[in-house]
């Protein structure tokens, strides 16, 4: 394609994608992670047993100038999205030229991964930011070598670190590329990288502070938790999920690009497969013994992006390989394809499609916690003074329920001073075993919700509550369809070791 049409169609194709989340944003219900990082808002805190406080930071500032709404919340992905977009332009127009980096800029906008973390509001999504920022100012110091460009990579990190530990891996990868590369090494003993290192940390000190008081709690959960799970062989896991956020066409090119002699200046090239590498190494060694998150692999991509780019702008077809010569072709079909998908999965969740039913797994695709929500807070009131002044909001899983009530209650902030998950019966809560110690909550009544009956008569609820009431059953429904039936009971006096005799039940 001619280098002028093809920024044209790259330019046109971002613009389409960034409308289409905006057009979005307030439509989709909250998955109950975004849900969950609300609640951190509610509880403000230097940080957060199973994150940073990024995540929070940005949701508090989206709902203060937005409003409590959906698009509130996720606003921050949106320009998160953005500011990865832009780095990853400024990085790929300095290594190629800028037909490529139009095309490097599409990608962030199609690439399965970059969509998602541009529109749900997770830890990802700074995260993506700041990596895709550090390793514009990393290759600047690196290769470049501007000593200047060390401020910038230490903002990046220590914002990163504020986002998601992972940030981390893009620190091995730098280091290793400076351990090998010849001109790379003076600055070992510089002073400027170490400074970065410092400003890093100090950007970095509220999650320490609060790990220190709190039993370094969250290091030891990322960290000493996870490897103590029982061994799960993964790899096959991991390459599935590669595969997911890439889509086959761009885990294939992909391939190509981190085995290829690549389309740049050859310092350039081995920096930017040194950021991808040794973190995916790193993936692969944890796989070999336990399960790795989907998203994990997500921002180390950003390093390929750049090449992955220039395979479609610099594509020699006489010089190709059948599999190269196979991935060129499958770019145009591929973007309209997940652009269209995109289009089609996000009207669906919204509004949904005539004849497509809707989906039962709330919890992975978000329909009916607006309905459940409204519920919920109708039966509040009908119940009234039986439930007591101080009484609490029970979602029976570890913390989905509880954090879509909350967020889509009448009074979302009273209800996030009440809503509580699993822990209150010996499962795990997160940072609700945090907000609501057991041993707090004795002698509270309890409106314990739950999608399974059983779920509200199981032997650690009865052992917990001097008595129940009834369970109710209610039904979630979208355009009048219902989506599945939830159940509620009234719990009664509640106290945080188990009895030999149990709980009555009322009639």
């Amino acid at each position: 394609m001619d280098p002028r049409a093809l920024r044209w169609w790259s330019l046109g194709g971002v613009l389409c994608l960034l409308v289409l989340r905006l057009v979005y944003l307030n439509f989709v219900e909250l998955l109950p992670e975004e849900a969950y990082y609300w609640d951190y808002t509610e509880h403000p805190a230097l940080s957060y047993l199973d994150h940073p406080p990024m995540v929070a930071w940005l949701i508090k500032i989206g709902t203060l100038v937005f409003g409590h709404t959906a698009f509130g919340v996720r606003i921050g992905s949106v320009l998160c999205g953005g500011v990865a977009t832009a780095f990853c332009f400024l990085l790929t127009q300095k290594l190629f030229d800028r037909t490529t980096a139009l095309v490097a800029a599409l990608l962030l906008q199609t690439l399965p991964i970059f969509f998602v973390t541009g529109f749900v509001m997770t830890p990802d999504a700074p995260l993506v930011a700041c990596w895709a920022a550090a390793l514009w100012f990393l290759h600047r110091a690196l290769v470049e070598g501007k000593t200047s460009a060390f401020l910038g990579v230490g903002v990046s990190f220590g914002l990163g670190l504020l986002s998601k530990y992972t940030m981390a891996l893009l620190a091995f990868g730098a280091l290793i590329f400076v351990l090998t590369d010849k001109r790379a090494r003076r600055w070992l003993w510089h002073p400027a990288p170490w400074l970065a290192v410092l400003l890093a940390l100090i950007l970095f000190s509220p999650v320490i502070v609060w790990n220190a008081r709190n039993d370094w709690a969250s290091f030891a959960f990322q960290s000493s938790r996870r490897i103590a799970a029982a061994p799960h062989f993964s790899v096959h896991f991991l390459l599935g999920s590669i595969l997911a956020l890439l889509a086959p066409t761009g885990f294939l090119a992909a391939t190509v690009a981190l085995v290829g002699k690549g389309n740049t200046e050859a310092r350039s090239a081995t920096f930017l497969k040194m950021c991808a590498l040794v973190p995916l190494a790193v993936f692969v060694i944890f796989s070999l013994r336990h399960r790795p998150q989907l998203n994990w692999t997500g921002p180390l991509w950003l390093a390929v992006v750049p090449l992955l780019a220039a395979g479609i702008t610099r594509f020699q077809r006489l010089s190709a390989t059948w599999l190269e010569r196979f991935v060129h072709t499958a770019w145009l079909p591929t973007f309209g394809i997940l652009g269209l998908g995109f289009a089609a999965m996000l009207h669906q969740l919204a509004f949904g499609w005539p004849g497509v039913p809707n989906s039962s797994r709330t919890e992975l695709l978000p329909m009916g916690w607006r309905d459940l929500g409204w519920q919920i807070s109708e039966i509040e009131k009908q119940l009234g003074t039986e439930l007591g002044a101080e009484y609490l909001l029970y979602g029976a899983d570890k913390n989905a329920i509880a954090s879509e009530l909350a967020f889509y209650s009448a009074t979302p902030s009273t209800a996030a001073t009440r809503a509580v998950g699993g822990h209150l019966f010996g499962g795990k809560g997160l940072m609700y075993e945090f907000w609501f110690p057991p041993k707090l909550q004795a002698g509270k009544n309890l409106l314990l919700v739950g999608f399974e009956r059983e779920d509200l008569s199981h032997h650690s609820v009865r052992a917990r509550l001097e008595k129940m009431g009834p369970i109710s059953e209610g039904s979630l429904r979208r355009d009048g369809k219902i989506i599945r039936p939830f159940f509620f009971r009234v719990g009664y006096g509640y106290h945080a070791e188990r009895t030999s005799s149990g709980a009555t039940s009322l009639p």
